[in-house]
């Protein structure tokens, strides 16, 4: 079972995604802000993030930029309701998996789940080379 964390400053879509996501088998933790989050992804294991770029104190490129420093082939979709061509185009350079615009309030869930299991499957591939990789070196 794969581990998403979303996060994101307004706790209604917090609430309504982790619903969602809950139903379709995922274990969901939520965190409101980036601190919140890097701290998750310090302490416990998340096979893929959801991002919102718009939050307070720390918005989620400086939080993207962090996450690649810890888990840098660690998935993160971003997600905004206030997106752009330029910022989708400035987090893809710094490792976003894809960025999604939440129509209104939130993502469409259909094209939602499609990229939440195609990155998990790009991460499950990361890891078995790596493992692979570890195991070639080691003969």
């Amino acid at each position: 079972m794969s581990t998403i964390l979303l996060v994101d400053d307004e706790k209604n879509i917090l609430k309504a995604l982790s619903r969602e996501l809950a139903s379709r088998g995922y274990v969901v933790v939520t965190a409101q802000n980036g601190f919140e989050a890097l701290d998750t992804i310090a302490s416990d294991r998340v096979d893929l993030v959801m991002l919102d770029v718009v939050m307070p104190d720390m918005d989620g490129i400086e939080v993207l930029r962090k996450i690649k420093e810890l888990r840098k082939d660690l998935p993160v979709i971003m997600m905004s309701a206030q997106g752009n061509i330029e910022m989708a185009v400035n987090a893809t350079k710094l490792g976003a998996y894809h960025f999604i615009e939440k129509e209104g309030k939130e993502p469409e869930l259909d094209g939602m789940f499609l990229l939440i299991e195609s990155g998990l499957a790009l991460s499950r591939l990361k890891e078995e080379n790596l493992e692979l990789s570890e195991k070639l070196d080691e003969k």
